[in-house]
């Protein structure tokens, strides 16, 4: 069985500053957890850290699968729990958006499709 998440969010920053949380190491680990060997680059493996707990073991493997430009990128995931691991892809896309209202001036639009195959 499959499971298929997709959201879209509206930011009111420029673009950049959203790639920017979404690919810097630092801002990363801010919103998700740490980075250990990230790199903004197709191939580059690393792990999402974060302190164990009773039904986690505080670490994600993954792999970056592309950058399609600079603002949509694709990871893989291999999520390893306390009794095996579990396979997700997650892709996240970024799109200026048109709306030109006072506060949202040069916003920009984030969708996230997540799958997971337990």
């Amino acid at each position: 069985m499959r499971l298929d998440i997709s959201m879209e969010e509206l930011f009111g920053v420029p673009i950049d500053r959203v790639w920017h949380a979404l690919t810097d190491p630092g801002m990363i680990e801010r919103w998700l957890m740490r980075p250990d060997g990230y790199e903004a680059k197709v191939g580059a493996r690393f792990t999402l850290r974060e302190t164990p707990r009773a039904d986690c073991r505080g670490q994600v493997e993954c792999e970056v699968l592309e950058l399609l430009s600079d603002f949509a990128c694709g990871l893989s995931e291999c999520l390893r729990g306390r009794d095996g691991h579990t396979s997700s892809l997650a892709l996240c896309g970024l799109a200026r958006h048109g709306l030109q209202l006072p506060n949202l001036v040069g916003s920009a639009a984030v969708r996230l499709s997540y799958q997971w195959w337990p």
